[in-house]
């Protein structure tokens, strides 16, 4: 039976009761039929199961999978290795995705005969959403070395850095490993797609958005200072990094992954705004912050700015100028959102 099924979906599902109906029907709804849909439930303690038991009684391919909470990495790990289908994919219980999604991405990856294929994401919550405009409809074929620095350089709706909105070949991951690393629950889908991306000989992409991101979720389960941040981000660079030196792939990516890295001091000096410190201890905790994250990884002070928004690129000149407190002061006073 396993043959006859093309697609595994995969859908950790932790408390989503409000959002997982919406999901549930998307993927049910699908043009491409052959699929088994795999949901993890991680020890909700809403409504989750039942709803996930109700729809499985209308649609057989539904298999329901009960553990204790251990996480999105674990719980999408277990789906992988359960999974039947040709290829897999990853959608996260309060996400939806467009009816032909499956399809459009399974013809992608089976005409131009690579590992995985990656359409774009619209944002839903992010002012009513972004349409993006595409000057053409054909697919297009990424080498890694591409592919590397999309991941480290494109973000919100065209960011290579989400697991979802791809399919992956089940035989591809397997005989490499690859896996989403357990230990982590900040950025490892920027780890596993990584490591997909070394392993692959291209990517195929879709140039339509399929994957419908709800980025209001997201923003209510991150609210707020984020204690022990830093070394969150000192974990996902050193394995990121570890990774593409492994795969001799660093040298010829190594300024988008310095990038990438000075993305991660944006985001930790926004959302420093969030901590109890306030007025001249909150300056000084920002500045603090800066100076030991720059003599950490002062390759961030030899970028080109070039495709920085006009907020990173004022941050940028003022961070080579040393002007940490007017840079403290602006960052407090200017930057609403991470761009």
């Amino acid at each position: 039976m396993g043959s006859e099924i093309l697609v595994t979906v995969i859908i950790p599902v932790y408390n989503a009761a409000p959002y997982l109906k919406k999901c549930l029907a998307s993927i049910c709804q699908q043009t491409l039929k052959p699929i088994e849909i795999i949901t993890i439930n991680d020890g909700s303690t809403d409504e989750s199961l039942s709803i996930l038991q109700q729809f499985a009684l209308q649609d057989q391919r539904i298999i329901i999978h009960n553990k204790a909470n251990g996480g999105v990495s674990h719980a999408r790990n277990r789906g992988i290795d359960q999974a039947r289908g040709q290829y897999v994919t990853f959608v996260d219980a309060d996400d939806w995705i467009e009816p032909s999604m499956l399809e459009r991405l399974y013809s992608a990856i089976k005409e131009s005969g690579t590992e995985i294929a990656k359409c774009d994401i619209f944002v839903d919550g992010k002012n009513g959403g972004n349409r993006l405009n595409y000057p053409s409809t054909v697919n297009e074929l990424f080498d890694p070395q591409e592919c590397l620095h999309l991941l480290f350089t494109e973000f919100n709706e065209k960011h290579f850095g989400f697991a979802c909105c791809k399919l992956y070949s089940k035989v591809f991951l397997d005989k490499f490993g690859i896996r989403f690393e357990e230990d982590m629950n900040f950025s490892e889908d920027v780890l596993f797609i990584t490591k997909a991306i070394t392993k692959s000989k291209a990517i195929c992409y879709v140039p339509q958005q399929l994957y419908h991101y709800n980025v209001l979720t997201q923003q209510s389960l991150t609210r707020g200072y984020r204690m022990n941040g830093r070394e969150k981000y000192d974990v996902i660079y050193e394995r990121v990094r570890e990774t593409l030196v492994a795969e001799n792939i660093f040298t010829f990516i190594e300024t988008s992954f310095n990038g990438y890295v000075f993305s991660g001091l944006v985001n930790l000096t926004l959302h420093m705004q969030d901590s109890p410190y306030k007025g001249l201890h909150l300056l000084r905790a920002i500045k603090e912050e800066i100076v030991s994250f720059v003599d950490d990884y002062p390759h961030v002070l030899e970028l080109k700015p070039i495709k920085f928004s006009l907020k990173k690129k004022l941050y940028y000149q003022l961070l080579k100028k040393n002007a940490v407190s007017t840079l403290a002061f602006f960052i407090f006073l200017s930057i609403k959102k991470t761009d």
